[in-house]
């Protein structure tokens, strides 16, 4: 760039930072011009009137005429020039160099002005008035120098006035005046040389502060920009978007040269993809002169329609990380405008991405699939049923969700170990996938749960599929040379039926499930209305149940057990009862399951211990107690200790207490179960097994475990007077408990022809509504004071003979612990 001109030279500067000190000399210039002319037209009538003689003041008068026209003149011109830079967004070139031009103008004409005030008034003037005029002279070159802004300006005013006052004293022809004239040319061009070097000086500062600011401003965007680092490649473009001042590590990076990319649009260096919107965002953030920030895409360069981009392809990029797989740039820049406000382009710094994107990919995909199975997880399941949401929602396509769950897989992996389960839970994944067609997305849920999303289906078609996937499933897994079998229960909702909420559908998929599991797995349940209804009325069966066990808001009655040979009294079988608030009398097969769900059944199952032991106290020392215990309760730490406390501390004998079991143990206990039947046993407590013939065989336990009594179903009873196998059922326990010295109880005897039955065939004992139905406590020391000392039982009266015992008032329930009659 020039020093004479500053605008548009062929200098060190760029064509931006030239304009940018232009302007900002320019700008300078024109805010000090005024106080430059200012000066003039003070000091100008001054010496103009009162420096010359009588006969040279019409000169003076002219001059001084002349010298307040051109100041007056260059002061509106540079108010008017600030007022239009202050409502103007920036000067243009062209506004540039008319205001430089001005500013010579102005200068040069009052240079001009001031050449006639010596060479016309010093040699008229007398000793005084020329002294005056020398030192003002000499006072107006120096103030000259608030014009080194623009250098032509300055000697424009300078140069006129030194030449002027040196041919008025040259024109006097007095040797001292010639002399001090060539003082002043002296010392007047040293003026023009130091502004020439002030000039220089001020153009450097300008030019480094210009490079400070955008450095500062490269910092910027690579402190704002976390991935950049040493391989971040700068850019620059022009108001038109277009690259300039290519530097070399960009063109290096993208495998072309600098001459090549100068020019292109900045857009072109990414490629436009359907999928990938990029390039187009962009070239909109281009266009709006907004910043932005990390714009990521695949690198590809296009060629202008106007202009050939010869030998620059995607293909001359540096090697890719894998095959076919474009390299990712990201961007980031920022509006740049000069220091009037006019926009010169864009800065900024383009990184390759392309081995984070790939990372980031590989932890996306790590945090949405299963790392066992390789399906989606639960999170990007959701992802996906989010969009078949908004495809639902948006086009009306209806789906299906499916949620998978293989029954009682933690048996296996208790059986087998959690590597061979986790074997089997691939196996079932690939078989999935298998019966599913490329068009469904399936997920594991969790544990052995998996989820499966149909799209464009209809009952029949997601019928047909969870049949495939029953059969599929159930198909036996090879475990070393054991072959093992995996059922599967199977919950189905349709969207937009069961709701159009990921929540809702998931909800409703789970209620399906758990429906399924209840009608004993391996089966396909559809979601309904209602299943939501059961759903809220367990929930509210549940809270007053709590209620009811924190308060033991129960109660508990008893019904009689008695010799079948001589009918003498051997015991009570206490059965809890429940009056919910409301509702009234719950049925204890309905309530008990949802207590061992809840995992209350052990605080209620201690409570009712209690109970009945507390009320057996009073009775006769004959007379024993019988008490219901599921499971759960064998499995609670320090059961045995319990019923011993509760013994102790209501003090009835062990003897006297007798604990049912059903058969249910043999596959739901673990060994330190029988650990804790031992423990009882070994404290005299009895133990009876429950339900005998009815559940899973027990036979195998009977020679490993010795039970004080058996306790026959009520099915066989019932029927063992019509039904031939029946009654050799009946025979083959009664023989058997015989054989292994145990008593034998028949429950729900009803009829005298049963007692007599039982009777010949040698059954111990017998419990029914023959006898008695279910009894209050208060109505247990009536009946013993009734009975007498033989504590014999006559049949009840009011026995319905040959009905069925469910059709009776308080007919017997049996599930679990404290179970009813």
């Amino acid at each position: 760039m020039r020093s004479d001109d500053g605008v548009g030279g062929p200098g060190s500067l760029s064509k931006r930072h030239a304009t940018l000190v232009a302007g900002e000399a320019t700008r300078n210039a024109l805010a000090l011009m005024p106080y430059c002319f200012i000066t003039s037209a003070l000091v100008g009538p001054i010496i103009c009137l009162a420096g010359p003689d009588s006969t040279h003041r019409l000169y003076g008068l002219l001059l001084a005429l002349c010298n307040a026209a051109v100041c007056i003149l260059g002061l509106c011109y540079g108010l008017w020039r600030s007022r239009r830079r202050a409502n103007a967004r920036g000067a243009s070139l062209a506004d540039l160099r008319r205001d430089r031009a001005a500013v010579v103008a102005f200068s040069a004409a009052c240079g001009l002005v001031w050449f006639w005030i010596p060479v016309l008034l010093f040699p008229g003037a007398g000793a005084n008035g020329r002294l005056m005029i020398a030192c003002t002279c000499a006072g107006m070159i120096c103030t000259s120098l608030a014009l080194v802004a623009v250098p032509l300006a300055q000697r424009a005013l300078a140069l006129p006035l030194i030449a002027g006052f040196f041919l008025a004293l040259v024109l006097t022809g007095e040797r001292q005046l010639v002399a001090l004239g060539t003082l002043l040319v002296i010392y007047g061009l040293f003026v023009v040389g130091a502004a020439k070097q002030l000039e220089r000086l001020f153009l450097r500062y300008r030019r480094l502060r210009y490079e400070f600011l955008d450095q500062t401003s490269t910092v910027q965007l690579l402190l704002g920009h976390p991935e950049t680092g040493h391989g971040s490649l700068l850019w620059e473009t022009g108001a038109d978007g277009c690259l300039l001042n290519v530097n070399e590590r960009l063109a290096t990076a993208l495998g072309v040269r600098r001459s090549q990319l100068e020019g292109l649009p900045l857009p072109t260096l990414l490629m436009a993809s359907a999928e990938d919107d990029a390039h187009a965002r962009l070239t909109a953030c281009l266009a709006d002169r907004v910043a932005f920030r990390n714009l990521a895409g695949p690198v590809g360069i296009a060629a202008s329609p106007d202009r050939s981009v010869s030998g620059i392809t995607a293909g001359s990029f540096p090697p890719t990380p894998g095959p076919e797989v474009p390299r990712t740039w990201s961007f980031t820049g920022r509006p740049v405008f000069e220091g009037g406000g006019e926009f010169a382009g864009f800065r900024g710094v383009a990184t390759d991405i392309t081995q984070t994107r790939e990372a980031a990919r590989r932890a996306s995909h790590r945090t949405r699939h299963d790392s066992l199975t390789g399906l989606l997880n639960r999170y990007g399941f959701s992802d996906r049923l989010r969009l078949a949401l908004h495809a639902l929602g948006r086009n009306g396509t209806p789906f299906a969700l499916l949620i998978v769950d293989l029954d009682d897989f933690s048996a296996v992996n208790e059986a087998y170990g959690y590597g061979t389960g986790d074997r089997i839970l691939k196996t079932m994944a690939a078989r999935l996938r298998s019966a599913c067609d490329a068009t469904a997305i399936l997920a594991r849920h969790g544990g052995d749960q998996f989820m499966i999303l149909v799209e464009a289906a209809d009952v029949d078609i997601v019928d047909d599929l969870s049949r495939r996937l029953l059969a599929s499933l159930a198909e036996p897994v090879l475990v070393g040379d054991e072959r093992v079998v995996c059922s599967a229960s199977i919950g189905v909702c349709l969207a937009p039926l069961a709701g159009d909420t990921i929540d809702s559908l998931l909800e409703a998929a789970d209620l399906a499930l758990a429906r399924a599991r209840r009608d004993g797995g391996q089966s396909v349940c559809f979601y309904e209305p209602r299943l939501r209804l059961l759903v809220e009325e367990q929930r509210s069966l549940l809270a007053d149940l709590r209620r009811a066990v924190a308060r033991h808001a129960f109660g508990v009655e008893y019904q009689p057990i008695v010799d079948t040979q001589t009918l003498a009294l051997r015991g009570f079988e206490a059965l809890l009862r429940w009056h919910r608030p409301g509702y009234g009398p719950v049925p204890p097969d309905r309530f008990i399951r949802v207590a061992e769900e809840a995992g209350l059944i052990c605080e209620l199952g201690a409570w009712v211990l209690e109970q009945a032991c507390r009320e057996a106290v009073s009775w006769p020392s004959r007379v024993r107690v019988a008490v219901n215990v599921s499971v759960s309760q064998l499995e609670s730490p320090g059961f045995a200790r319990q019923v011993a406390s509760i013994l102790s501390k209501v003090g009835l004998e062990p003897s006297r207490l007798e604990l049912e079991i059903t058969e249910s143990i043999f596959m739901d206990a673990n060994a330190s179960s029988f650990g804790v039947l031992e423990s009882l046993r070994e404290l005299g407590v009895g133990i009876a097994l429950d339900d005998f013939g009815c559940g899973f065989s027990s036979l195998g336990f009977l020679r490993g475990f010795s039970f004080s009594k058996l306790k026959m179903d009520t099915t066989f009873v019932r029927e063992m007077g019509i039904d031939r196998r029946a009654h050799a059922v009946v025979s083959a326990i009664v023989n058997l408990a015989a054989e292994l010295g145990v008593a034998v109880t028949a429950e729900g005897v009803e009829t005298p022809q049963q007692l007599s039955i039982l009777r010949q065939m040698g059954c111990t004992q017998a419990q029914g509504f023959l006898f008695s139905r279910p009894m209050q406590p208060a109505a247990i020391p009536p009946l013993l004071d009734q009975i007498g000392g033989e504590m014999a039982l006559s049949p009840a009266p009011d026995a319905v003979l040959g009905e069925p015992p469910e059709t009776q008032p308080g007919a017997r329930f049996s599930f679990g612990a404290g179970r009813g009659d």
